[in-house]
């Protein structure tokens, strides 16, 4: 058996495995090797140095894939030490229970440990797209294989939805736009005009890798919303994308000074009229129960499925007591 690293030729083989494995388990089994190359080497957060894949000779039997949350500011932490992310390990079924599966996740693990992340969660987060929004409770098999390697449970999770064909935005949401326009602060799809006010939106909050994710920005533009006002980028929503029915998007990210006056609400709605008219029929996302009950619902999504988020710690030396993590 050997190791080595996700590489794009590998798309074939993951799309096979993963309708093989998941079959009817999984909330979408039916992944196109379109769909996974949209999730693994066109996403900015994943990470193909810590994805590793199990050779049969030359066949592959066996992935993990692994995401690297970006650093960010939120209203729970500032530039904290982040985790790094497992989206999914899979191993072909005549090869499952030879310790494949454990060999792909700790050289994954070993791999995010040389990154210096100090932890690592199963699933995904309100900023990360990933796979999975957790660990489905009902999948024993899971359960015991993630609890054997050391993970715990660590929190809830909610996989949300919404119906686009027929969303109106609740009266009081269009109030609040109208008056941020009033204020004049404005919701634009962006485009190459915004490179400038881009540029100096990132340079301004300086988060580790802003040049990466200028790079990805002007790569397509037109696939981010912005909130602006007079020249300057005040929010962004990224990595709009609409496929097969479904529409998606990165993270919402309101500057410190401007949050709390409805910018990101704002800029959803946005977000999910451009979806809709690029074809989207749906916008499911994963969140935490308190984030839906405080943001999604008031803009009608409802709750689909529950999971959890598991985690382990991997290397505790790197923590110190000033960081502040929502994590721990």
């Amino acid at each position: 058996m050997e190791y080595r690293q996700f590489i794009a030729s590998d798309l074939p083989a993951l799309e096979s495995l993963w309708s093989t494995v998941f079959g009817d388990a999984y909330l979408r089994p039916g992944l196109s090797q379109a769909d996974l190359e949209t999730r693994t080497l066109d996403n900015a957060q994943f990470d193909a140095e810590c994805s590793v894949v199990a050779l049969e000779g030359d066949t592959p039997i066996g992935f993990v894939l692994s995401f690297a949350q970006q650093a960010f500011e939120n209203d729970l932490y500032w530039e904290a030490a982040l985790p790094g992310w497992i989206g999914a390990v899979l191993v072909h079924p005549e090869h499952q229970r030879l310790g494949i599966g454990s060999q792909l996740l700790q050289a994954a693990e070993a791999s995010h440990t040389r990154k210096q992340r100090f932890s690592m969660m199963l699933g995904s987060s309100e900023t990360l797209s990933a796979f999975f929004p957790g660990v489905d409770e009902a999948w024993d098999g899971a359960i015991r294989f993630f609890s054997h390697h050391g993970y715990r449970r660590m929190r809830p999770t909610v996989f949300v939805n919404i119906d686009l064909v027929h969303f109106s935005p609740p009266e009081r949401v269009l109030e609040k736009i109208a008056e941020l326009r009033e204020s004049g602060i404005r919701m634009d799809l962006s485009s190459s005009d915004h490179e400038s006010a881009y540029e100096a939106f990132m340079r301004e909050q300086g988060h580790a890798g802003w040049e990466d994710r200028l790079e990805h920005w002007r790569s397509a533009p037109e696939n981010t919303v912005v909130a602006i006002e007079g020249d300057r980028i005040v929010g962004e929503v990224p990595s709009l994308w609409a496929k097969e029915g479904r529409a998606g998007y990165g993270n919402i990210y309101t500057v410190s000074d401007y949050r709390g006056r409805g910018i990101g609400m704002g800029m959803l709605v946005k977000v999910m009229g451009v979806c809709r008219d690029r074809g989207a029929v749906t916008m499911p996302l994963w969140t935490r129960p308190e984030t839906h009950e405080r943001f999604y619902a008031k803009l009608g999504y409802f709750i689909e499925r529950s999971y959890v988020v598991w985690g382990k710690a991997l290397n505790v030396e790197i923590l110190s007591p000033g960081w502040i993590t929502r994590y721990h």
